[in-house]
């Protein structure tokens, strides 16, 4: 197929192309079948043609039994193969899929591929991948890039001859590994037998040697096999077998970054075993990791981050430009000469600036929650303790930027009131303010779900509780004054109620009644029931703590060790499994924990349904393994 741009109707291409992108892009709301008939009229299909593609792409692709399944419902690999359903869909003749098989296990990436490879009959499909057998499996020809440049371009055979290494000749040993002078003789003997012949030494390890053969020698790997097995015992060789170059073999040689690269430290391939000559990755280092050390660190990444978040700019922008502009229209004496009614005004307006700050704070919690990377560093040995305490740490010195800029505008200003009165408690106050805020942020990331959600509602979430306790009082009086006259309220107690309950529910509440209560104290004289300076900054501290106890117990309690239930042992039947299951199964439910640094035992996981009618999903049933130190285990 020839696109020309200059000659077609960009419109008519569009309607014979189909696109599979990385990341799958669906609607949530839309079903399977709803998919497959929109993406099917859009390219020009009648609602009978797109609902005949419905009826023929649902079973190729195994979503049958998912039609009426929302996108959203979907497993990962279900999700990546309706999006290559929806590329295919309508009719399409050129059709771009780029990695269409991330995210599936290998039997369904092995399906997708027998289904592609059928599907390719009159159309064009140019594929992107990592998987490298996948190019060479479904690839009528292969392009190499790297470093942006297009490296080498041929069907695979031709990529094979050209770029490969030759054939791969992997020997096991007779006992258990290769001894220094038996993988020596072995190597002797294979350089002997075939010429050009070469030792692999990244590949080889205690359990096998591996020789490179070049594709010249073919013609002599009949008499030499036929020589190797007859030498078996006498060179220590259990069984030998030839693979020939694959396309990924190929990559390395072509594009890969050879950047990184083990050490050889001088040894000659032959004389030790691969584990000898390869020194492990940060042996040499000592994790010492402790509390002290994980709250340092979590604090320098949240400052890191901060450092290149746009959201940090109304985190200190707003409050700084709020700051100097009270004290410009204090000295200035732009609103009133009066000291005490200057000071009630620039309350007012920190009051203003700081409204954002705490969706501000929560935002990075909650990012944190829904891109699951608390869990990750719970999983990875972060302490609760550590993980609040670095984070308050952190927006802390963030706040105290605007805080000492506050404090030097009081004095650049000649704002007296905020410095002399009580001997200058209003830079207790502030400092204590800032550390109610954090508290009260983390609080509110409870309540929303979203990182947007924080930034958007949470300010107006603290305009109404400024505006509750009004609320509240109005309805009590309408009520039980006004209508059922059971009690009768004083001004002096509705204006203490309303200030108190304004002091409690919110931090903004608490700046304006302790700050003008400092800097104002006429008013806190003039107006009965007004909440002390002792009283608000106490209720500041006590409800600190208590805001930051409560997230650290709904923390811990979110990843609490949950008790196993609804296990009949009786019924698991262990008769079904392979032998090497039950090895390992006994292996494990006997190893102790020191010798096993990690331990899965009897694992069982169940998903609840998620439409009314359906029943719950057994993911995992009594799974049991163990890790010891120094292995790499792999879990497909």
């Amino acid at each position: 197929m020839i696109i020309n741009l200059n000659s077609l109707n960009v419109l008519l291409i569009l309607e014979q192309m189909g696109v599979c992108p990385q990341h799958d892009v669906l609607f949530e709301n839309l079903t399977v079948e709803e998919h497959i008939l929109f993406f099917s009229q859009l390219k020009g299909f009648t609602l009978e043609q797109a609902q005949q593609e419905v009826e023929e792409l649902t079973p190729k692709f195994h979503l049958e039994q998912r039609m009426h399944h929302f996108s959203h419902e979907l497993s990962g690999g279900q999700r990546r193969k309706l999006s290559v359903a929806v590329a295919i869909s309508g009719g399409s003749k050129f059709i771009v899929m780029d990695e269409p098989t991330a995210g599936m296990d290998p039997l369904a990436r092995r399906e997708l591929w027998d289904l592609l490879a059928s599907l390719r009959h009159g159309r064009t499909m140019l594929l992107t991948t990592h998987y490298m057998d996948e190019a060479d499996v479904l690839g009528d020809r292969v392009g190499i890039m790297s470093l942006g440049e297009l490296q080498c371009m041929g069907s695979s055979q031709f990529l094979k001859t050209t770029f490969g290494a030759g054939y791969r000749l992997i020997v096991e040993p007779a006992d258990a590994e290769f001894t220094s002078d038996g993988r020596a003789e072995l190597t002797t003997f294979v350089k002997e037998g075939i010429e050009g012949a070469v030792y692999d030494l990244e590949d080889s390890n205690e359990s096998q040697a591996v020789y490179l053969l070049p594709f010249e020698a073919v013609s002599n790997f009949g008499p030499f096999f036929t020589l190797l097995e007859n030498k078996e015992k006498e060179l220590g060789v259990r069984q030998f077998g030839v693979q020939i170059t694959s396309l990924e073999d190929v990559f390395l040689n072509v594009g890969a970054d050879h950047s990184v690269k083990p050490q050889d430290d001088g040894v000659v391939p032959g004389e030790e075993s691969a584990s000898a000559v390869i020194g492990g990755i940060g042996d040499d280092r000592k994790y010492d990791s402790n509390f002290l050390s994980q709250v340092i660190g979590l604090c320098k990444r949240k400052l890191s981050y901060c450092k290149n978040d746009i959201v940090t700019i109304p985190l200190i922008l707003f409050p700084l430009a709020a700051i100097i502009a009270a004290a410009v229209l204090t000295a200035q004496e732009v609103i009133s000469s009066n000291d005490d009614t200057n000071a009630i005004i620039s309350v007012a307006i920190y009051v203003a600036a700081y409204l954002a700050v705490p969706g501000s704070l929560a935002e990075f919690i909650v990012k944190e929650k829904v891109d699951k990377l608390r869990n990750v560093l719970t999983v990875m040995g972060c302490t609760f303790e550590a993980y609040w305490l670095g984070s308050f740490i952190a927006d802390y010195f963030l706040l105290s930027i605007t805080t000492v800029i506050m404090f030097v505008t009081w004095f650049a200003a000649s704002m007296d009131n905020f410095y002399e009165i009580y001997y200058g408690l209003s830079f207790v106050f502030v400092l204590l303010f800032n550390a109610y805020l954090i508290a009260f942020s983390y609080l509110c990331t409870i309540i929303f779900k979203t990182p947007k959600s924080c930034i958007i509602f949470l300010p107006l979430f603290i305009l109404f509780l400024l505006i509750l306790p009004n609320i509240v009082i109005t309805m009590m009086i309408l009520i039980l004054d006004n209508g059922l006259d059971l009690v009768s309220f004083s001004s002096d107690t509705i204006i203490g109620a309303l200030l108190y309950g304004t002091m409690l529910l919110s931090p903004h509440g608490a700046m304006v009644s302790g700050l003008l209560a400092i800097v104002a104290p006429d008013l806190d004289n003039g107006v009965s029931g007004y909440p002390n300076v002792a009283t608000t900054m106490s209720c500041m501290l006590i409800q600190t703590v208590a805001y930051l106890a409560i997230v650290l117990k709904l923390d811990q309690g979110a990843t609490a060790v949950i008790e196993r239930t609804d296990v009949n042992e009786k019924s698991l039947n262990l008769t079904d499994l392979d032998e090497d299951v039950l090895a390992e199964r006994a292996a494990t439910m006997s190893s102790i924990a020191a010798e096993s640094p990690l331990r899965i035992e009897r694992l069982r996981k169940v998903f609840p349904p998620k439409r009314e009618g359906q029943g719950p999903v057994v993911a995992t049933q009594d799974v049991c393994f163990h890790v010891q130190k120094g292995e790499i285990f792999g879990l497909l």
